[in-house]
């Protein structure tokens, strides 16, 4: 399906407008009648997003977008920063699960692939309501499901792992408690004694100190 730029931009209109109904990204502008303390405005103007890293990220994990995103901006579209805003959101998220979790990362990448471009092409069926598009569509969307559905598998296997090593370590500690205490017990006594002998034994309250033996 090859499009015109106006196709296109109205194609980034609908993109965002779907970005937004399903909860992946806020309004840029604020509600009507809302006031903004200077506080809160603040952070706000402080928040730099440099498009040209966004729109390399989309160059390199979602092409169509990328060319999507640069008619919006040869248009100066307003859609053009916030379709910025919640990409560079969506990267940070990413960033994050490359950080805590890097085992997932791979996944979580290709989950954003494969929902950024379900989006897209629900942008275009909007406009044309070609049913290969749903087609295409669908089987996005169950690409997706299955994907979330082996991350969840993965997720459970890490568990019944960490839950299998603390059952042994529960198992372990019940066969000799007694025996742990009493080596607990040993090793207070011996830090104790270490630590008397190192700053010498003091006289007890109301006990003079012992005099010294003078020599004849």
């Amino acid at each position: 399906m090859i499009c015109t730029s106006r196709q296109l931009i109205c194609c980034g209109v609908f993109f965002c407008v779907t970005c937004i109904a399903t909860g992946r990204v806020s309004s840029c502008t604020p509600d009507a009648g809302t006031v903004r303390s200077p506080k809160s405005e603040a952070p706000e103007k402080a928040e730099k997003i440099d498009a040209e890293l966004v729109l390399a990220f989309a160059d390199k994990h979602h092409p169509e977008l990328a060319v999507l995103l640069r008619h919006l901006q040869s248009a100066k579209s307003n859609e053009f920063e916030r379709a910025i805003r919640q990409l560079s959101a969506e990267i940070t998220r990413l960033e994050r699960s490359l950080e805590r979790t890097p085992q997932r990362y791979k996944s979580d990448l290709a989950s954003w692939q494969l929902e950024s471009k379900a989006r897209l092409l629900t942008a275009r069926w909007v406009m044309s309501r070609d049913p290969e598009l749903e087609v295409q569509i669908r089987k996005l969307l169950r690409q997706r499901r299955e994907l979330r559905l082996e991350q969840m598998r993965q997720d459970r296997q890490r568990l019944e792992e960490r839950l299998a090593a603390t059952t042994d370590q529960i198992n372990a500690a019940e066969s000799n408690l007694d025996q742990q205490v009493d080596d607990e017990w040993q090793r207070l006594v011996r830090q104790t004694g270490a630590a008397r002998k190192s700053v010498g034994e003091k006289p007890r309250v109301g006990q003079p100190a012992q005099e010294s033996k003078q020599v004849d």
